[in-house]
């Protein structure tokens, strides 16, 4: 993760909050994966576009964070599966 920070460290640069925004963005999306990964019942139940990326179909909801980025590229699948009580 530093190694990723430090490549965009030009960023500063140009605009600083732009790189405090990719930098943010960055350590949630390692923290946030790593744990889905650890808690799959709560993947399963509150990213479940990640769940299906990873469940059904790997071509499709690429999103960890957020699935505006698949949403805005058209690749978000939107067949949440039904999570029992």
């Amino acid at each position: 993760m530093p190694i990723a920070i430090l490549i965009h460290s030009p960023l500063w640069l140009l605009s600083p909050t732009l790189f405090l925004t990719v930098s943010i963005y960055g350590i949630l999306f390692v923290v946030i994966h790593n744990m889905l990964h650890r808690h799959p019942a709560f993947a399963k139940r509150y990213f479940w576009w990640h769940w299906n990326h990873h469940m059904r179909n790997q071509n499709k909801s690429w999103g960890v964070v957020l699935p505006l980025t698949d949403i805005i590229t058209g690749t978000l699948e939107d067949n949440r599966v039904k999570v029992k009580k």
